[in-house]
């Protein structure tokens, strides 16, 4: 019996906290981060003000917290990408060659809501798509996929870029169309 209600306040609290996002990715999307207050996060949320202090420091915690989760599931879907990775001499193969991460992260609205707020947020010690860049680049150091600097600053500030374009224009992501810009980036830098 102890189970079943320790089950039912586990499924409170998440609905709760889901709430609690939801409301406050909402109100960032529609008024600005600098507008966004407890108050009102609260009573877009139907809950107590008091409620989001008992999950939640301020709008900073939230924040920060929910820019965790995205870089936890960004990580995750990158443990899933490079599962198969193979450093064969001085090329990459993925084995098997699974779903591109930008389709899959694209394809799934609330992690576009997401990205869309915390990248309009900025605040001193908060700048989002540099944690995720960030990520990226330990993943592949952590993963052997290389560890030069310079590797690592472009491909992972380019993903994120990629990102950021596909999740504010809504246009599909196209592998073409990415093969296309590095044979032009390519042929750019072999002009110099």
């Amino acid at each position: 019996m102890e189970l079943q209600v320790l089950l039912k306040m586990d499924l409170r609290v998440e609905r709760t906290l889901r709430a609690i996002q939801d409301s406050f990715i909402d109100l960032v999307l529609e008024t600005g981060f600098e507008k966004v207050t407890v108050r009102g996060l609260a009573r877009r949320a139907q809950i107590n003000p008091k409620t989001f202090y008992d999950h939640y420091a301020d709008k900073y915690d939230l924040v920060n917290q929910l820019a965790q989760e995205f870089v936890d599931r960004y990580q995750q879907m990158l443990q899933v990408r490079f599962e198969g990775v193979k450093m064969l001499g001085t090329g990459l193969t993925l084995t098997p060659a699974p779903e591109n991460i930008i389709c899959e992260l694209v394809a799934q609205p609330v992690m576009k809501r997401l990205w869309l707020a915390l990248s309009s947020i900025n605040f001193a010690g908060f700048d989002f798509e540099t944690r995720v860049s960030q990520a990226l680049a330990e993943y592949l150091q952590a993963a052997g996929i290389t560890s030069d600097p310079l590797e690592l600053d472009v491909i992972s500030t380019c993903a994120c870029k990629t990102m950021n374009y596909y999740f504010q224009t809504g246009e599909r992501f196209s592998a073409e169309r990415q093969k296309k810009l590095v044979m032009l980036l390519d042929a750019l830098l072999a002009q110099s």
